[in-house]
């Protein structure tokens, strides 16, 4: 008897993941079509039957792929090729805060700095750190215990952040930004990653938001001489930081810091 339920149950879960898949590849098909239409959380969850909790968790990571604007109570759709533009304002952004803070004490710890959060982190924030540490690396491909182990170190807490970084890869995998690959957990980015870089640097020289030790701020735009340089360098520089990310952490929760950590405006 208790098996038939257990069957039962898991038949339940499965179908209302199916419902739901279809239900995201559906949106995106209409939205596309129809750009100008808005979202409106209660409007879709009377028409779909979608747990309003899980809407709300699918527009989080919409909003952090710059797919979509929150506007009150409603989201206003940018489409799907505004992703490319949020990666490469993500990419400004997490270079600036990196350059701003590199000359501080504990700049071994810098990466893990950047890059951790607190407990109470929303799905949108998770999402837009994990676009993060693929741009900063410079990595197309990451291990979702690799990223865990960069958020929050070897701690009772990450596995309670896996779960949720699996949930986000899961939407983001639906919606069609990353690839499950053959490999356990590595995910692919599914995206013109080195001009998303490229354009990322760009930003930050068109802003003259560079120290002068960047030698970008010798040219008008990225070459693919310094280009093939950071991606070196970050690559290096990842090999390391999951090395300290594996040890305790020497520094205070985020959550009980002032710490200011990068925002990503969606436009």
């Amino acid at each position: 008897m208790i098996r038939v339920r257990n069957k039962k149950k898991i038949s339940r879960i499965l179908n209302s993941r199916l419902e739901f898949i279809h239900f995201i590849h559906n949106l995106i098909s209409q939205q596309e079509r129809n750009p100008s239409k808005k979202i409106e959380i209660n409007t879709i969850y009377s028409h779909s039957g979608v747990e309003k909790r899980r809407l709300y968790d699918l527009m989080n990571v919409l909003t952090a792929c710059g797919i979509t604007t929150k506007d009150v109570h409603l989201y206003k759709w940018n489409g799907m090729a505004n992703f490319q533009n949020c990666l490469a304002r993500i990419k400004c952004d997490i270079e600036h805060n990196y350059s701003k803070k590199s000359t501080e004490k504990d700049s071994m710890f810098l990466p893990l700095r950047l890059f951790s959060l607190p407990k109470s982190a929303t799905l949108g924030t998770l999402t837009t750190t994990l676009f993060s540490i693929f741009m900063f690396f410079m990595k197309d491909t990451l291990k979702v215990r690799d990223v865990s182990l960069i958020i929050a170190g070897p701690t009772t807490k990450s596995t309670h952040l896996i779960k949720r970084l699996y949930l986000v890869t899961f939407m983001l995998e639906k919606i069609g930004i990353l690839k499950h690959e053959i490999r356990g957990g590595d995910y692919k980015l599914m995206c013109n990653m080195k001009k998303a870089i490229s354009d990322g640097y760009n930003l930050l020289v068109q802003n003259n938001d560079l120290p002068p030790i960047y030698i970008a701020n010798l040219l008008n735009r990225i070459g693919d001489y310094y280009y093939e340089n950071q991606l070196l360098a970050r690559n290096e520089l990842l090999e390391l930081t999951l090395i300290e990310a594996s040890k305790p952490r020497k520094f205070e929760d985020p959550s009980q810091s002032n710490e200011t950590h990068f925002h990503i405006e969606n436009s």
